[in-house]
């Protein structure tokens, strides 16, 4: 199992990636609708779809099985009386590892994802039926991607690979803002297909893999909330 880790851990992203692909096709049919109709039934739509999702979401995680090491602290009754305390006590260094390793991904992930939507249609001045379309095709792209660097991790190693994306994203934002500046449809569709194989799902999709073996067995399960969510908060407030 562990010589395939990276590959099946990555469908997480890949699954992350889908819920984007799915979020900017509601959006291409919202746009189909006049503003009265949106306005009037249509968001209630788009809300009320996402409870297929939910639905589909809770039946999988039931039928899931939790992993061998968790089974096994389980038998053992090794539940600690404060996880968030036993985390802080004895995994706060390999916690804030994972937190910074983060946190610069997670800040131009949602760049990406969120961030350049609006500047497209705001600051370059592209049509806005064109943005849901180019983010559905980079986020199909990222999720191909997150397969494919898992995949990589596992016969090269989750450093390397990890640290090759690293590299390449600090080098990414100028060229895409350039890029994206051009108002060209065919360099803005690059920019955004190599920023969603990168830094939206690229990245993470190694990720999966990677942070588990960053802390011990036991923190491993409470730090990773920690270590995962907060450059994720600050990565939003930035783009407030």
């Amino acid at each position: 199992m562990v010589g395939r880790r990276g590959r099946l851990a990555s469908l997480v992203m890949t699954g992350a990636a889908l819920g984007t692909v799915l979020g900017a096709l509601a959006w291409i049919l919202a746009q189909t609708l006049s503003e009265e109709a949106l306005m009037a039934w249509g968001w209630r739509v788009v809300f009320a779809s996402s409870l297929v999702v939910t639905v589909v979401a809770v039946l999988i995680r039931r039928r899931l099985s939790e992993s061998p090491v968790f089974q096994e602290l389980k038998k053992q009754h090794e539940k600690p009386k404060s996880p968030v305390a036993e985390v802080f006590q004895h995994g706060r260094q390999p916690m804030l590892l994972v937190l910074f390793m983060n946190v610069g991904i997670s800040a131009q992930s949602y760049t990406y994802q969120v961030f350049m939507a609006s500047y497209l249609v705001s600051t370059v001045g592209v049509d806005a039926s064109f943005v849901p379309k180019v983010l559905m095709i980079g986020a199909t792209c990222g999720g191909i991607a997150a397969i494919g660097f898992g995949i990589l991790s596992d016969r090269v190693g989750r450093r390397p690979v990890y640290m090759a994306i690293l590299a390449a994203l600090v080098l990414l934002p100028g060229s895409t803002f350039i890029a994206l500046n051009t108002g060209s449809p065919y360099a803005i569709t690059v920019a955004i297909v190599i920023g969603f194989v990168l830094a939206g799902q690229g990245a993470v999709g190694v990720q999966m893999s990677y942070f588990p073996n960053c802390s011990p067995a036991a923190t491993a399960t409470p730090a990773s909330p920690w270590a995962g969510s907060s450059p994720r908060c600050w990565a939003a407030v930035s783009h407030r």
